[in-house]
């Protein structure tokens, strides 16, 4: 099987894949250091993600 055969399907899903892999790894980050961090660290956290 050629790599080129599948080249579109890694165009439509390889970036979104890595950003929800991304945001997911955040996400947990996020959740088990909240027990270290206070509301303005949380907050200033969520905020990129905002744009998304």
């Amino acid at each position: 099987m050629a790599i080129a055969q599948y080249a579109e399907w890694f165009a439509c899903f390889a970036v979104p894949g890595m950003l929800a892999m991304f945001f997911l790894t955040a996400t947990v980050f996020i959740g088990l250091a909240s027990r270290f961090t206070e509301e303005q660290d949380r907050e200033w956290w969520a905020a990129p993600a905002h744009g998304f």
